[in-house]
C-alpha cells in the first residue's frame, strides 16, 4: 500500500518514492538501491544514538575512561613551611 492511500498506489508502486523532478514511480532496481540506502542511513543514526560520542572541548575531558582528568598539581607547594 501506498503511505496515503488505503488502496495500492500505482503512481508509485506502493512505496511512496517517486522521482522529484517528474513524480513518476522509480524504477524497481533504483528503488531497491534508495531504500537500501536509506536503510542504512537509519541504522548507522541508531548506532550513533546508542552509543553517543563527546566532542568538542567535553572529548578533551573526558579522554577514553569517561572521567575528567585530576586537577594539576605543583610539587612543593602543598605543605611547605615558611
Amino acid at each position: 500500500m501506498g503511505t496515503c492511500y488505503e488502496l495500492p498506489c500505482t503512481g508509485c508502486n506502493s512505496s511512496g518514492w517517486v522521482e522529484a523532478a517528474t513524480g513518476e514511480s522509480l524504477a524497481l532496481d533504483e528503488l531497491v538501491t534508495q531504500l537500501s540506502l536509506a536503510l542504512q542511513a537509519a541504522h548507522w543514526q541508531i548506532e550513533q544514538l546508542k552509543n553517543p560520542q563527546a566532542s568538542g572541548p567535553e572529548a578533551t575531558y573526558q579522554g577514553a575512561t569517561g572521567a575528567a582528568p585530576a586537577a594539576p598539581t605543583t610539587p612543593g607547594i602543598e605543605g611547605e613551611e615558611p
